[in-house]
């Protein structure tokens, strides 16, 4: 706690949380809002149709409705729809702060804070002052929350030891084909075997409708396979599993697992020649949070000497820039 002021003080902060409606940017301002002690406002924020076309006319026509005010004591933002609306607030109350997730295009000057991934850090001036860089992303896991969740979950999954396979799929830099799930299912069930390991599976919405039918029929012998349909088990693979494997196309789902203290495998980093995401995962492994898949293995990965804490680290220098000269 900064010194001078308690726990009620932060905890009293007016806190808006701007969400672009997409899930793992709201997750990452979550997990930055409990880290602080604040209870945010969630403001959502609506495209307006073709928003990509009337940001680049002007950027805040890529909103709808922008918030109106009595604007709050802190903004915390993340993704390309709110950097433009979190700096609109600040101009129009300078006394606000803002802290921006992700690095923003432009100028770095409208943020109070501006939280950066270190496989990003190229981009930034090497003079900035108001940059704090996160090895992964910040998320809403903790201790507590992975203690209940292993109490909710771990009975219905029976018992282990656990892979937890994390299969995300198609994007910018990655193409999930049905011949790379194919090639993942065939990886992971030899994996298994090996080390007698039951599977806890989740796709998501990029996997893909054939490479879900795929990985489906190819894990029938899984403890659990989510695929969307009900109560979503994550948070429960997380706490329960011994080892977690994920799919190379995501910087969330390593650094939820890793948060969570579990050893991460991470497949299909062959397909990935340059780029951000093989900085990412670089940094991941120096820092002893991960291995690259190996069907071949003969030991089972050890977990890391301490979980992942990004959110725990951005909150600490949010308070120390921030807080402070706030509650003056």
């Amino acid at each position: 706690m900064i010194e001078g002021f308690s726990a009620e003080d932060i905890q009293n902060l007016d806190v808006w949380i701007l969400s672009d409606g997409k899930v793992g940017h709201l997750n990452q301002s979550i997990g930055l809002s409990q880290a602080l002690g604040v209870t945010p406002k969630i403001i959502e924020l609506e495209p307006t149709k073709g928003y990509k076309f009337w940001r680049l006319i002007h950027p805040l026509w890529a909103v709808k409705y922008l918030p109106k005010p009595p604007y709050p004591d802190l903004v915390i933002a993340t993704g390309n729809l709110t950097k433009d609306v979190a700096k609109h607030i600040k101009s129009q109350s300078p006394q606000t702060k803002i802290v921006q997730m992700f690095r923003p295009q432009g100028s770095l000057s409208g943020y109070d804070v501006v939280v950066v991934p270190m496989h990003n850090q190229n981009r930034v001036p090497k003079s900035a002052q108001n940059v704090v860089y996160t090895l992964g992303a910040c998320n809403k896991i903790t201790s507590e929350l992975m203690a209940t969740e292993k109490e909710k979950w771990c009975s219905k999954f029976g018992d282990g030891p656990f892979l937890a396979v994390l299969v995300g799929g198609t994007s910018k830099a990655f193409d999930f084909t049905v011949e790379r799930a194919k090639a993942l299912a065939e990886d992971v069930n030899a994996y298994a075997k090996k080390h007698n390991l039951k599977l806890l599976v989740t796709t998501s919405r990029r996997t893909g409708e054939a490479q879900n039918k795929i990985l489906k029929d190819a894990f029938k012998e899984a403890a659990y396979f989510f695929d969307g349909e009900g109560e979503n088990p994550f948070m429960g693979y997380l706490a329960c599993a011994d080892v977690v494997l994920a799919t190379a196309d995501s910087v969330n789902m390593p650094s939820e697992a890793a948060t969570a203290g579990k050893p991460v495998l991470v497949w299909g980093l062959e397909y990935f020649t340059k780029g951000k995401m093989l900085r990412y995962y670089q940094n991941f492994f120096d820092a002893g949070y991960g291995k690259r898949f190996d069907k071949n293995a003969d030991e089972l990965p050890k977990p890391p000497q301490t979980a992942l804490n990004d959110a725990g680290r951005v909150a600490g220098f949010v308070l120390s820039k921030i807080i402070p000269e706030k509650l003056k």
